[in-house]
Parts: structure tokens; C-alpha cells; sequence
């Protein structure tokens, strides 16, 4: 294994330990998935209004709707982020929709009103915003939906329409926007509306800093800053509203209201910190919570007068009373994955009285936790053992609420799950076992927010961009693109199939010289020079640029001959390119039997029998000759044979062109050159520690062997490290030989650059570790 490392943008010099090492810390980043502690609720249900529609009558074995209204129902909707970049926000209502369920128990079959997924393109209403939206938060008492995004809050007001012609729910954008800047100049972290004062609402940043709005509405919408500190208990003083720590490097931040809204809670993943509004009030700032030694704060959702409070260790139900801010009720060990702090918590209230369902979910777990509190018999108790509901891999948010269209069933709940192609409805039953006697259904439920922008984007696109980007992601282009080269021939009716082999043959022979700076026969005239330069026959060879292992011949020639239907012929241009490869130092595999395993064929079959196989599997298909071609072209691949010496020759070549600083920089490092090296799993962390732990072992075995030693170490000249690459030290008394027939099994040689005579001795008195 070499050492050196040569990026496409810039040449790095650095030992295989540091690369590695950076490989495995930087592994979380290069992940698709990455975990945003600022990302909020992007799922909430929103009370829409009363709709009201009318009952179907037959007439004439025709249902009919007449136009008099003659019900109305209390509709309820779903306000929902969406879109690529999450910058959509789309409103949509949970109509009802008649169900028969059976019960699996009694077998009894009853009519239920169940959610149903919209199917209508004027049942949805949406509005984009310029930048992701990370959270959104519903007022408990006016109809407006608060969007918080990096930098802004905005404002949305949302309402349902019984027009005929515009049955729908609307969205109206308000004027008031919040700026960072308002604030500390920080991003935005979590914003929480009040749930005794409709006007109040409260917004913390990243850093904990945060302050109190009024939201209020005489001729238009306006917002005010109301607190942004609270009065101290000295006089004419105040304490600033922040809980900033330069110790806390975590963005998650979150804040709460109490009952009364008369204080504010601020949380932050180690402490959880109280403030009092009201004056006169002693203890205006003080510290509830401390969790830095134990566990680290997850999540908090506060309801009617309850909380529950998640942790890394444990689920917690709180109960706020006027003397102090909470009261722990339960307390529950839930045993999650303590080092994923993505777990959020959210809390349903059921209909029936003091009956909670809490949700834990987590986007690296496939499934989310769900956990029933309430009171047995006036003492606060788990009502239920938790139980999972199954989650889809891309699931990103999990989203859990009752909805009650029955007046006496009050145990009717559904689930929403955001993937990357859509939500997933689910209805669920609290206390039957019921079964739905529909199959089921897919709806499309994002009509309308692929109509405009998809116009408006086609609109910013001239013609002539749109086809060159249909051609460069058409895969029909990519599979059966072929050089303009291998078809040229001077004949009317165009290239025979072996003309067509003879011109692909030269392309690969062409390519393979380029790639390797093979030129043709030069006149010699000094007879014998150096192998580097000018071999014996003649032909120059620069060894500084090798095929890396293993290209296929479709890399090599850059196409795919898919007109060639001469199956011999080009089984012996492929014999014969072996050999001419053979004489370049290029290895020719073929990997078609341990690609194709259900397929019965030789050791190294040719492409006329890959054809002949694919014909007794797929009888009398028209293109199982083309499929034999691509899959010749891309199992057939070639590697150079001496690529170790090119890499050498390579290295000796970049270390001439280096600054002597740098060479010198060398002198300090210990550089392995294994022989040997199984293809292996990318390291962990786990396992870079016990590499680390075994060569610390290692070099302190040495050492006392070495210091116990009596025999005297001879000395030996070394080159300079410019020129040539490092030999292996004096100081090992031993050969490679002996090393070989002492110690078997080692497949590797410590190799370390030479210093001066007293940087040696310095080193010699090392006794091992971790220097």
C-alpha cells in the first residue's frame, strides 16, 4: 500500500495514519443523512372551520348532491413542509369519508368515518418561501400559522372557503416579519406561542438568547417587541433574557411558556433555566435543571398543565403547578440509543379525559416508540407496555394525532409519515381491532405544487439548454453511445462487422498508448540509457501515469460497439489485444463467470458464448447480442501488472519537484510499505484504536529488545530522500531474510526516514507509547 495520495485538484503528502484518521472523522459528514438540531415540527393539524355540505340523495339510481346545504362538520386540516428544499408550505383538509370496518373479535360490521386522503387539486392551498422552512408553529387562538425559517419568522393566516366555486381552504400571507436582526443577529433556533396570552409569542436563537413579541390585529396585522429582559430583584436593574454558555456548542435551543404565562422556560441540551415576566416576583432567573453529568435534554413538549420532558436516559411526565414550575410525576427509562440526540418527542391528547400518546422517533431508527400516559385510579402511571409503529427508511418526520368525526367513538386516531415521495396516512384504532374492507390506495397528493413551478422553471429555460440537458441525462445516449471513429469507412454501405472490430481493436490499442505515454520507435543513440527513460527496444516510456485497477474496455474506448454482430471475430481481436497488452505490462481479466453465476460458462468465456447462454435464457430476443457486447465491454478490463514500480517511479518523480522544506519534513515520519493488503471494510473507530493500541504494543517490544541487546549497531549510509525512496534502518540488525524465516507470518516492514546522528540517538531512548 502506498503512501502518497495525488487529488485531481492539488498534490497532498501525507502518511496513511493522518489520511485515515481523517477519513473516519470525517465519515458523519459525508453521510446523506445529516442531523439539523435547529429543525423543528414540520407537521402540525390545524382546525380549518366549520365546512358545510349536503347529504346525497338517489334519483333515478343516481346519487345527486342538491345545492341546499344541510350539514355541517368541524373540519379539520394539515399543514405540512414540502417541496425539494423544503420551502413549500401546503395546507390540506382531513375530510371524512364513510368506511366499513369489521371487528376481528365479535366480527360485527359498523360504519366508521375515517380521514381520507385528498384527491382533488382544490382541496390543497400553499404558499413557497424563499429559504427552508425549519419549524412551524400554530396559534392556540387565532387562525395563523407561524413559519420560522434560518434568518426570518413569517406569518400565515389560514381559513376555510364554503364557496361552491372555491371550496377550499385559503391562505393569506400577513405583513409582519421578524428579522434576526430584531433579536442578536443569530440564527433562529425555536419559537413558541403562548397558551393562556393569545397575543404573546416567544422566539430563541442558537446562541440562547431570546425575547417576547405581541402579536396583534386593529386594521392590519402588526408585531411589537415586548420583553427582551426581566426585572432583578435589585433595584433599577434587569436581567437580559439569554442563557448563551461558551461552553455549549450545541445550535438546540428551545423555550416555553407556563401556564399562566407569567415565565419562560429556555432549554438548552445541558440546563433548563426559568424566568419570571411579572415584577415584584422574587427569583426572576433560576436554574430548574442540570444535566451535564448524567444525561443531556432531548426534548420538551408542554400540554393543558403537563409536560414531558425527554432525555437520554429516561422519559419524564411533569405536572406544573403555581408553586413551583413542575412537578415530576413518572419517570420512565426508555433505553434508546443515548448518542443520537435526533430523537424528538410528540404528545396527542386523546378525547377521553387525562389520556396522553407520546411519540419518540428518531430519522435513524425505523420506527417510533409510542408510549401511553394517563392516571389509574388518581396516580400517574404507564397505561399500556410501549409499543412501535413501523416507519419507512426515508422517513423524516413521524406525526401522531386523534381526529373524532363518531360521537361515541373517541379512540380514533391517525398517523403521518414524510418521505421523500410524499406523506403516508395511516388510521388507527385505540381500542378495537378493526378491519377496513377497502384495499389499499395510492393518491397523489402533490398536484398542485408540481403545476406552477414546473411552468415557471421551463419558462427560464431556452430550448437549446433544455435539449443539451435531455441528452446528457438520457440513459438511451449513455448505454449505446458510439464513436463517430468506429463507424468511418469508405464504403457506400457502410462498415462491414469486421471492419467495425478493426477500428474498435485500434481504438483500444490507441487509447491504452496514450493513457500510458507509449510512443512509437525512436532513434537511439547512445545504445544503452536508463530503463526509466528509453527502454532497450527503442520505445519511450515516461512510468509516471498507470490504469488504475481494474478499467473495463467501454472506460478505456469511451463507447460501446453495439453494431458489432460478428462474435468471432471479435473474440480474436480480443486474443490478440491480450497479447499486444501483455507486451505494455497491461493485464487482461475477464470477470464474466463470477458477474453472470447463474449462467453456466467457462473459466474465461468468450463473447460468442455469452451470447449463446443469454439465447437459452431469453429464446429468440432480438438484442441478446447487443446485451452479450455491453457486458463484454464492461466485465473485460485491464490493470497495469507492474503498477507498485509505477507508483515508486511516480513518487521518486514528485519528490524531485518538491520544496526542500518539505523533503525535509519526511525525515520525521514512519512510512509503511505493505506487500501485501486485503480488500477490507473502511476503518472505524474501534478498530483505529486497536491498530494503534497493537503498534504501540509493538514498538515497545522492540525497544526492550533492542536496549537489552549487547551486540553493536552498525552503521550504514543511506541516500539522499529526494532521489530515492527510504531503505530500511541500520538500527534492525536483522536482514529481511532472517525476518522472513524468524516471523512468518508478517506482512509488513516498519521503514523509517534517517535523520541526523542525534535525532537517532533521541529516538533510540524512547521506550515505546504513543510518541
Amino acid at each position: 500500500m502506498s503512501w502518497f495520495r495525488k487529488k485531481a485538484h492539488s498534490t497532498i503528502y501525507a502518511p496513511d495514519l493522518i489520511t485515515e484518521a481523517l477519513t473516519v472523522e470525517s465519515a458523519p459528514m459525508n453521510e446523506s443523512f445529516a442531523y439539523d438540531p435547529t429543525e423543528g415540527d414540520k407537521i402540525i393539524s390545524i382546525n380549518l372551520g366549520v365546512a358545510a355540505y349536503s347529504d346525497p340523495i338517489v334519483i333515478g339510481n343516481r346519487k345527486v348532491f342538491p345545492k341546499v346545504k344541510n350539514n355541517v362538520l368541524h373540519l379539520k386540516g394539515l399543514a405540512y413542509v414540502c417541496g425539494d428544499n423544503n420551502t413549500n408550505l401546503c395546507v390540506t383538509p382531513l375530510l371524512p369519508t364513510l368506511n366499513k370496518a369489521t371487528n376481528l373479535d365479535s366480527n360485527d360490521t359498523k360504519e366508521l368515518l375515517l380521514p381520507n386522503a385528498p384527491k382533488e387539486t382544490n382541496n390543497y392551498e400553499y404558499c413557497i418561501f424563499p429559504t427552508p422552512v425549519l419549524q412551524i408553529q400554530a396559534s392556540p387562538f387565532f387562525p395563523i400559522i407561524a413559519i420560522r425559517c434560518r434568518s426570518t419568522i413569517h406569518f400565515i393566516k389560514f381559513s376555510w372557503s364554503n364557496d361552491p366555486d372555491e371550496k377550499g381552504p385559503t391562505l393569506e400571507t400577513l405583513p409582519c416579519i421578524i428579522d434576526v436582526h430584531e433579536l442578536s443577529g443569530h440564527e433562529f433556533a425555536h419559537i413558541e406561542f403562548s397558551s393562556d396570552d393569545k397575543h404573546l409569542f416567544s422566539i430563541i436563537d442558537v446562541r440562547g438568547n431570546f425575547a417576547v413579541w405581541s402579536l396583534r390585529h386593529d386594521s392590519v396585522w402588526t408585531t411589537e417587541l415586548r420583553y427582551t429582559s426581566v426585572p432583578s430583584n435589585q433595584e433599577k436593574s434587569s436581567i437580559p433574557l439569554t442563557i448563551a454558555n461558551s461552553e455549549d456548542l450545541s445550535a438546540w435551543k428551545k423555550i416555553c411558556w407556563d401556564t399562566q404565562s407569567s415565565s419562560l422556560i429556555a432549554f438548552s441540551r445541558k440546563e433548563a433555566t426559568i424566568f419570571k415576566l411579572s415584577e415584584g416576583r422574587p427569583n426572576s432567573s433560576q436554574k430548574l435543571i442540570t444535566s451535564d453529568s448524567w444525561a443531556n435534554i432531548w426534548d420538551f413538549k408542554s400540554f393543558s398543565k403537563y409536560a414531558l420532558l425527554l432525555t437520554s436516559r429516561e422519559l419524564i411526565f411533569l405536572e406544573s403547578e403555581k408553586e413551583a414550575p413542575f412537578k415530576r410525576l413518572l419517570s420512565w427509562k426508555h433505553f434508546l440509543d443515548d448518542e443520537d440526540p435526533s430523537f424528538r418527542l410528540h404528545v396527542c391528547e386523546a378525547k377521553r379525559e387525562e389520556l396522553f400518546i407520546c411519540s419518540v422517533f428518531s430519522q435513524n431508527t425505523p420506527m417510533a416508540m409510542i408510549y401511553t400516559l394517563g392516571f389509574n385510579q388518581g396516580r400517574p402511571a404507564l397505561l399500556c407496555d410501549p409499543y412501535f409503529i413501523r416507519t419507512s427508511e426515508d422517513c423524516s418526520t413521524f406525526f401522531f394525532d386523534s381526529i373524532r368525526y363518531n360521537v361515541d367513538d373517541d379512540m380514533t386516531f391517525f398517523q403521518v409519515q414524510s418521505t421523500g415521495s410524499g406523506l403516508h396516512y395511516s388510521s388507527l384504532h385505540g381500542s378495537e381491532s378493526l378491519e377496513l374492507a377497502l384495499t389499499e390506495k395510492a393518491t397523489r397528493s402533490a398536484s398542485t405544487l408540481e403545476t406552477e413551478p414546473t411552468k415557471d422553471i421551463f419558462n427560464m429555460i431556452s430550448i437549446a439548454e433544455a435539449t443539451n440537458a435531455f441528452h446528457s441525462f438520457s440513459t438511451s445516449e449513455r448505454m449505446t453511445h458510439e464513436n463517430e471513429e468506429i463507424r468511418e469507412d469508405d464504403n457506400a454501405d457502410g462498415p462491414t462487422s469486421v471492419q467495425l472490430v478493426q477500428n474498435y481493436a485500434f481504438r483500444l490499442g490507441n487509447d491504452i498508448k496514450k493513457r500510458l505515454r507509449i510512443e512509437e520507435e525512436l532513434p537511439s543513440e547512445h545504445g544503452t540509457q536508463d530503463s526509466d527513460e528509453v527502454s532497450s527496444n527503442g520505445s519511450a516510456k515516461v512510468p509516471d501515469v498507470y490504469i488504475p485497477s481494474f478499467t473495463p474496455f467501454a472506460a478505456v474506448a469511451d463507447c460501446v460497439p453495439l453494431t458489432i454482430d460478428d462474435m468471432e471475430e471479435f473474440d480474436s481481436m480480443v486474443d490478440q489485444l491480450s497479447d499486444f497488452y501483455n507486451s505494455c505490462g497491461i493485464e487482461v481479466q475477464k470477470n464474466v463467470k463470477q458477474a453472470l453465476k447463474s449462467l453456466s460458462l467457462e473459466s474465461e468465456p468468450s463473447v460468442q458464448q455469452l451470447k449463446e447462454a443469454l439465447d437459452n435464457v431469453y429464446t429468440d430476443h432480438p438484442n441478446n447480442g447487443q446485451a452479450a457486447m455491453i457486458l463484454a465491454n464492461s466485465l473485460f478490463k485491464v490493470s497495469n501488472e507492474d503498477i507498485e514500480t509505477r507508483l515508486q517511479n511516480l513518487y521518486r518523480e514528485e519528490v524531485k519537484k518538491c520544496d526542500p522544506e518539505l523533503t525535509s519534513m519526511f525525515d520525521d515520519w514512519d512510512i509503511q510499505f505493505p506487500r501485501e493488503r486485503a480488500k477490507s471494510a473502511p476503518p472505524t473507530v474501534d478498530t483505529k484504536k486497536r491498530g494503534l493500541l497493537h503498534r504501540a504494543l509493538t514498538q515497545n517490544s522492540q525497544h526492550m529488545s533492542q536496549a537489552t541487546s549487547q551486540l553493536p549497531q552498525p552503521s550504514q549510509a543511506f541516500p539522499d530522500s529526494s532521489q530515492e525512496l527510504p531503505e530500511p534502518s541500520s538500527s534492525q540488525a536483522i536482514s529481511r531474510s532472517q525476518k522472513k524465516s524468524d516471523v512468518p507470518k508478517r506482512q509488513s516492514q516498519t521503514l523509517k526516514r534517517p535523520g541526523s546522528q542525534s535525532t537517532s540517538q533521541r529516538k533510540k531512548k524512547k521506550k515505546g507509547g504513543f510518541a
